[in-house]
């Protein structure tokens, strides 16, 4: 075909090096993608994918976005160009080699090398997120909802005559793990974790001497059960007493839309005995939809990193980390449990640390385990750690102290499982380590009956919240979790851990229609 005295390229010429180019691009941002999501996030289910991509990512902390581009790009970019050159450049090989028939036949072999590229990553990526599993838990059905599931909304609670106030103190990623393998300093308790050095000894101190639920003789905790393993999950596990699974299908979890609709949490059963709700953060609360579970189940009055920028309690501009420090976060606290003990009104105070995060941690300017080669651990995390328990334990040590704490029950708990994989590398060597997340009951009206050798998961910490704070529970039993300082077995113990998870991980036409649909 000639026009104005030139042949024109046959379209086909322009269109399959374009596809080689962007098939290769595909394969190789997914590969390095996948790579990075398990990592860094130590991501290992499609369920926390789907759910993040049905949330609003407003105030996600930047370093992620930053993570990905330094880890995945450059390494990414070179690959496509140097495959797509190759790729494209076989023509022209086998034409200088006299090759006629592969010469030919090389743009369609460019092609389908791509798309084996493609296919390999595909693969690769549904090996590392099961997706083979996730697709079965998807087509199959699940009954522990229709027989196991205890509304809240419709069980039976008796309040004790004066309301005793909440504080229940969030610790990002905390576990036991990070706790001695030997006795906790100063007791005859075992530490429970897996160091050598205690790096939440003043923590593991009050939990020894006070109400710590534990997997085994020494200090110990709960299990994370399936769908309870990133920040919201575990938010919803221990307020609502219920996994989060989100299907594929559905709305997105923006703006107005109902979160969770049909769950019956602890601040809506708080709510009915009027108490005064507060949810402060040092980030913005939006990420992963925490703002509309709080709002939606219990009316919290919020303050997160924007209420701080909007009231002065920080510059308008201020950003570290995912938003504040620890340490501020903390001193904000103080501020607003004195407001709130100064009236009559109940409070229920709820509060999430961040310095903890993963990867690393965010080390403050005066994290004087950095600075004193003393003292200084081997990695920037487990220094984050021990200012954290540092931190904490002057905080609890502050409330203690104050006049509200006689009638005041406080809880301090690991959301979950730390997801920083260079530091899990050291646990995961040994495999009869079970790993827990952390818990300390301080002033509980009530006294467990076994505290000691328990099998359960965060989900049980729900009722065991009310329990400790003097609220009768019929049944002992709220969502899926059980009351710890009851004798009545959890559904770990009823069934084992294993068999739980598989079931928490199937899908739920109960939890679809009740706890979704509302």
């Amino acid at each position: 075909m000639w026009q104005r005295g030139k042949r024109s390229l046959p379209r086909r010429a322009i269109v399959r090096p374009i596809l080689v180019v962007l098939i290769t691009a595909l394969a190789t941002l997914l590969y390095f993608t996948a790579q990075w999501g398990v990592t860094y996030f130590q991501i290992e289910s499609l369920n926390e994918i789907v759910f993040h991509l049905k949330v609003s990512l407003k105030g996600a902390n930047q370093d992620v976005l930053q993570n990905w581009i330094d880890s995945c790009l450059p390494i990414s970019l070179t690959l496509i160009v140097a495959i797509s050159a190759l790729l494209i450049g076989l023509r022209p090989l086998f034409r200088l080699l006299r090759l006629r028939f592969m010469s030919w036949f090389a743009p369609t072999l460019a092609v389908i090398v791509s798309l084996v590229l493609l296919t390999l990553s595909i693969s690769y990526a549904s090996d590392t997120y099961d997706l083979p599993e996730y697709w079965h838990n998807q087509t199959n059905r699940s009954h522990i909802f229709e027989e196991h599931y205890v509304d809240p909304a419709k069980a039976t609670l008796t309040f004790p005559a004066q309301p005793r106030n909440l504080i229940h103190i969030y610790v990002e990623s905390l576990e036991t793990t990070f706790s001695t393998s030997g006795l906790v300093e100063g007791t005859d308790v075992p530490g429970g974790g897996f160091q050598t050095t205690n790096y939440i000894p003043q923590l593991s101190k009050m939990a020894a001497d006070n109400i710590n639920f534990s997997n085994g003789d020494g200090l110990g905790g709960a299990y994370q059960a399936a769908g309870t393993g990133w920040t919201i999950a575990a938010l919803v596990a221990q307020e609502s007493g219920i996994p989060l699974t989100i299907p594929l299908e559905g709305n997105s979890y923006t703006g107005d839309v109902a979160f969770l609709p049909g769950a019956y949490s602890l601040g809506q059963v708080l709510q009915t005995q009027h108490y005064h709700q507060v949810m402060m953060v040092g980030s913005e609360l939006a990420f992963g939809g925490r703002d509309l579970f709080f709002k939606q189940h219990g009316d919290y009055e919020v303050f997160d990193l924007l209420t701080a920028r909007a009231d002065g309690h920080v510059p308008p501009d201020y950003q570290v980390w995912w938003g504040f420090e620890d340490s501020k976060l903390i001193s904000f606290a103080q501020e607003k449990l004195t407001a709130l003990a100064a009236d009559d009104q109940p409070f229920n105070f709820t509060m999430l640390t961040v310095n903890t995060h993963h990867a690393e941690g965010y080390p403050e300017a005066d994290n004087h385990f950095i600075t004193d080669p003393e003292t200084s651990a081997d990695s920037q995390f487990k220094n984050v750690i021990r200012m954290s328990d540092e931190q904490l334990a002057a905080f609890l040590s502050w409330i203690k102290e104050q006049d509200f704490y006689a009638n005041t029950t406080v809880v301090l708990t690991g959301d979950h499982l730390s997801m920083n994989q260079s530091y899990l590398g050291e646990v995961a060597k040994d495999p009869f380590y079970e790993r827990t997340t952390f818990n300390l009951f301080l002033n509980a009206a009530v006294v467990p009956v076994q505290p000691k050798n328990r099998q359960f998961t965060t989900m049980d910490i729900y009722p065991t919240v009310l329990a400790a704070m003097g609220v009768g529970i019929d049944g002992q039993r709220l969502g899926l979790g059980t009351n710890l300082f009851s004798d009545r077995q959890t559904l770990t113990e009823e069934m084992g851990l294993s068999t739980l998870n598989q079931q928490l991980a199937l899908r739920s036409a109960f939890y679809d229609k009740r706890i979704i649909g509302g």
